[in-house]
């Protein structure tokens, strides 16, 4: 089994502040592919195996992808 990393580790590798997952984890935010729940929890610390937050980043489109944008640019049906 692999090593757990911590809230700020992922931050690391997801190229983010540890806000932000705290942010992600608070909204399940995007809705479409949410942040993953941790593969491990005790005492108030958190966890998640490498795999897991790669796994997570494959289906998460480039950064500064805004999803709510996207939607109200799409052309109206006449």
């Amino acid at each position: 089994m692999g090593e757990y990393l911590t809230i700020r580790e992922v931050a690391v590798v997801v190229k983010v502040s540890a806000a932000t997952i705290r942010s992600y984890l608070s909204h399940r935010t995007p809705k479409w592919n949410p942040f993953p729940l941790p593969d491990f929890e005790f005492g108030g610390r958190k966890g998640w195996l490498r795999e897991t937050v790669d796994r997570w980043m494959a289906d998460r489109p480039g950064m500064g992808y805004r999803s709510d944008r996207a939607a109200r640019s799409l052309p109206r049906a006449e």
